[in-house]
């Protein structure tokens, strides 16, 4: 006895037909930034302090790469000047 293939189809593909874009969406352009400078409470300092450097020594020494690393954390400096890292 043969067996045919046959196509899977999702069940959401008539939903997806059906849902296809006729008319294009308008465009809303943001306000221009307001020139100046930023908020203190905005600004974080670049990493680089004496428990930093040493926590990313001992990193590269063992060949760990923490979360914060992978995710490019604005905030790394602040958590590994507190000798806490996520690996």
């Amino acid at each position: 006895m043969a067996c045919a293939l046959i196509p899977a189809t999702w069940h959401n593909d008539a939903v997806f037909e059906s849902a296809r874009m006729t008319y294009p969406l308008p465009v809303h352009q943001p306000n221009a930034a307001p020139e100046g400078r930023k908020p203190a409470w905005l600004k974080v300092r670049a990493p680089g302090g004496p428990n930093y450097m040493r926590l990313r020594r001992l990193m590269r020494g063992l060949n760990l790469h923490s979360v914060c690393e992978e995710a490019h954390c604005p905030n790394i400096g602040e958590c590994w000047e507190d000798a806490t890292a996520t690996s």
